[in-house]
Order: C-alpha cells, then structure tokens, then sequence
C-alpha cells in the first residue's frame, strides 16, 4: 500500500502544484541571495561574499518574508499534496475497501508512514535546489554577515562549529527540518483521521502550528529549524521534544479511533 499511496502523490495535480510552489520559492530565494551579494551597498559594513549555506533559504538570512511564507504555511502545502486526500476516499467508499482488503491498523500505519516520509521528497529538492543554486553563484564565501569576527567566548558551541562548519551545519538542520515537516505531515493526517473534515483540519492544523510553534516563546520551534543563529543545544533539543506530543497525541487519538474504536471509515 505504501507504494500505491506514493504512486497516488505523484499522480496528484494539487501535489505537482505544490511541488512547483516550494520550488519556485526556493529558487525565488537564491534569486535575492545573489542579488544582495551582488550589491555591495547592501552589506556595506561587512567585507566578502556570504557563504552560501549562510544564505540558503531555511537560514533566512536575508529574505525574512519568503521563509515565514515556506515556514507558515507548510500544514497547507502537506495537506494539499497529500494528507486530505483521506476525506475524499472516505466519501467514495475508497478507504472501506482498502481496510477491508489488509486490515484497519495495517492501514492506519501505512498511510501514518507515507505521511511521515513524502515531505522528504516535497521540501527536500526544493531545498537542494536552493544550496545548489547558492553554490554555484556565491562560491568561495566565506563570510555570515560579521559574525566570524566574534570572539570566540561570544559564539557559543553551536555558531561556533556552524561557522567553521557550515555546509555540515546546513544537512544537520535541513534534516530536521524534513523530519519536523514529517511529524506535521503526520500531525495533519490524523487530525484527518480524528474529524473528518478537511475545513476543521485546514484551520486547527494552520493554528497549532503557526498559533503555538510560531508565536509562543516557550514552544518556539524556530529554534530547531533555522541554522546560523545565535542559541545553543538546549534550545534545539528543547524545541524539538515540545513539538513531539502535537505529532504522538494525535497519533494517539486517531490510532483509537480508526483501529481500536472501529469509527465508520
């Protein structure tokens, strides 16, 4: 089944469009690193060309407004390509049929496991994109804005190591940043699950996501995605562990209702 649901992603107009959208944002992205880098005027108070990585899309280091858009609306982006698709097959008799054929927890895991792995695909290239495009054009930077000139005591263990290290630095974060989209992916697809209803999901999924991880100091999930900034472990790993019961409670509850409530699917 996990093959056919794959097979249904990229089948899926609403998926292709998507696709096209991240990766015209990402290339959009590059499109403005190159053009500050090419613009002295706009570091002036800097010397040399910023290091590629400093300036891929996921560092938001010089278009805040292109990464809120990537950031902000990616429960969007996932349900569209993927996650909402549940609703509709429930309406059409389709999923009766598929957990008829292998079994409601079979199913339940199956569509959980694609959930979680498509982003890696949907956000991954575009990204790859962005880092490949930078490294061609901004080759041989060396520079993070100034902040390879602080002392070393001012850095911290993180910038330091991101600074002498930044395309590890930059596959580190991006991996995360694939497996946080993963979870949300998942988040989305039970919320699916649980209310069937892709207007009820659209809009809860929208406000867990941007209302708590965004605007919320305590559950800020920006730490774990943005490289090159200015905060060390424990705000990472903290990060981290207060997204992890958005994507398990609702693991959780759609699990009950689909394989142990035996809810009409």
């Amino acid at each position: 089944m996990i093959k056919s649901e794959f097979l249904k992603i990229f089948k899926s107009k609403k998926a292709w469009i998507v696709f096209v959208i991240l990766i015209i944002i990402a290339v959009a992205d590059s499109f403005f690193a190159i053009y500050v880098e090419s613009n002295p005027k706009n570091y002036n108070e800097y010397v040399g060309i910023n290091n590629p990585a400093y300036m891929s899309l996921i560092s938001g280091s010089h278009t805040y407004t292109l990464i809120q858009i990537f950031h902000y609306l990616m429960p969007i982006f996932l349900m569209l390509a993927y996650c909402d698709t549940y609703v509709k097959e429930r309406k059409c008799g389709v999923t009766l049929m598929q957990c008829t054929k292998q079994g409601r927890r079979k199913y339940f895991l199956n569509k959980t496991a694609v959930a979680f792995l498509f982003p890696f695909i949907l956000v991954g290239i575009p990204n790859l994109i962005n880092i490949f495009i930078n490294t061609i054009f901004l080759h041989g930077g060396t520079n993070f804005a100034g902040m390879q000139t602080w002392p070393r005591e001012d850095m911290g263990e993180v910038m330091f190591f991101s600074i002498n290290h930044p395309y590890t630095t930059y596959f580190i974060f991006l991996l995360m940043n694939l497996i946080v989209y993963g979870l949300l992916s998942v988040m989305c697809q039970n919320l699916c699950f649980i209310f069937k209803d892709n207007r009820i999901v659209y809009l809860l999924s929208l406000t867990i996501w941007v209302g708590i991880y965004f605007s919320s100091r305590d559950f800020a999930i920006g730490y774990i995605l943005q490289p090159f900034v200015c905060f060390d472990f424990p705000y990472i790993i903290y990060a981290f562990l207060a997204f992890l019961p958005a994507a398990f409670i609702s693991m959780a509850i759609a699990y009950y209702c689909v394989v142990k409530k035996k809810d009409e699917i």
